[in-house]
């Protein structure tokens, strides 16, 4: 018996339909893991690079203060104030000491933002659109692991990606 032409047809036709919808799903999944990327990778705001400079600062001013000796001269029996080798180990932390802080402080912060490109993106923003993406993501997963066990199941399987989330291939159900 000739296999039948129109069902082999109906047959290739509905394959060709499931890979196109799996390699939707898998265009779709990229596009989430670039839109991941571009937030993570999206400068800070202003505010967070100043608390950033203010952090480097005082811990860099802690440093120094360490190493100069700053509070030997208060005490009953002075020692003797060494800011050479406070700006050896921290030169940043000295200046601030000599009151500079400041100065460096508002150079530090425009810097740092000039050199920022892309708009700035709250923590919390971030965090949030990051986690909403990483759902996307999963869900993009399971619908494709779904269309793969269909295709499998119709006795016509489709390759899984190599970078396949394993618990989500290995789940007993998407």
């Amino acid at each position: 018996m000739a296999p039948n032409k129109s069902l082999l047809s109906k047959l290739a036709s509905a394959l060709k339909v499931a890979r196109d919808d799996v390699e939707s799903l898998r265009d779709r999944r990229l596009q989430i893991l670039e839109q991941m990327e571009a937030i993570r990778n999206a400068p800070v705001t202003h505010e967070e690079i100043a608390r950033r400079v203010d952090r480097a600062l005082e811990q860099a001013t802690h440093t120094a203060r360490d190493w100069s000796n700053i509070a030997g001269l208060a005490s009953p029996e002075p020692t003797r104030l060494d800011l050479g080798s406070a700006f050896r180990h921290e030169p940043l932390g000295t200046l601030c000491l000599l009151g500079l802080g400041d100065t460096m402080r508002a150079s530090l912060i425009a810097q740092a933002s000039a050199s920022a490109s892309g708009k700035p993106v709250d923590a919390a923003v971030r965090d949030a659109e990051l986690e909403k993406l990483k759902g996307e993501l999963e869900d993009a997963e399971r619908a494709e692991e779904s269309l793969l066990r269909d295709a499998e199941a119709a006795g016509t399987p489709i390759p899984r990606r190599r970078d396949a989330d394993p618990a989500i291939y290995l789940a007993e159900e998407v």
